[in-house]
């Protein structure tokens, strides 16, 4: 019985022994490609960090050559506009009215979400009486419809797409949403490009221009 029962030990011994290093094997297994998987996923995480940072200095960088071109340039004096009750007026007749005057300007197939962007924040930080919106679209009924839509409060007024607002008009700016400010010289100044993806720098922008005398 003792013999019978010692050739089981010794038969089972290696059976057990070769289950324990499987399992032993398998955790061993496990911890690596576990950390190889981690390694492999933060690696990836810090690439796409990495171009994240890289695109948005891109855009930002585009935002900044943008407001570069366009300041110092000169509006034209005899841009005639209609206002949201459909009254025709020059803007020169605002101006010499006004003295100074901020003024938010974009087309209707300029970024949406950027118009929407700008306008919001001007009347949450505006308090002035100087501060209009110039935009152009396809027809002042157009014009009209966003402006209730989007319950503008702003002084808003429709430009025709015939008229050229600058004397040198840059076309690749065009379509940008813009915001400056002016003076009876008709010289823009204090140019800000709005874009959608970074409100921050938009908010900061009115915090400051609303904290200016």
């Amino acid at each position: 019985m003792v013999k019978v029962k010692k050739s089981l030990f010794w038969f089972f011994l290696p059976i057990l022994l070769l289950f324990i290093l499987t399992i032993l094997f398998c955790i061993q297994s496990f911890k690596f490609f576990n950390t190889s998987s981690v390694l492999a996923e933060t690696q990836e995480a810090l690439q796409f960090c990495r171009l994240e940072v890289y695109s948005q200095n891109r855009a930002i960088e585009n935002i900044m050559q943008k407001q570069w071109a366009l300041e110092g340039l000169k509006i034209n004096r005899n841009i005639k506009l209609q206002s949201i009750d459909n009254n025709e007026i020059l803007l020169d007749s605002i101006l010499y009215k006004k003295k100074q005057l901020w003024i938010l300007k974009f087309v209707s197939s300029s970024c949406e979400d950027c118009q929407l962007q700008e306008i919001r924040f001007l009347q949450k930080y505006s308090q002035r009486d100087n501060i209009i919106l110039i935009a152009t679209f396809n027809s002042f009924r157009e014009f009209k419809l966003f402006m209730k839509t989007h319950n503008v409060k702003l002084e808003s007024y429709y430009m025709a797409d015939k008229y050229s607002f600058f004397e040198s008009e840059p076309k690749d700016l065009i379509h940008s949403v813009t915001f400056f400010k002016t003076d009876t010289s008709y010289i823009i100044n204090k140019v800000h490009v709005g874009n959608a993806s970074f409100p921050d720098i938009s908010e900061a922008y009115y915090k400051m221009m609303y904290h200016e005398k």
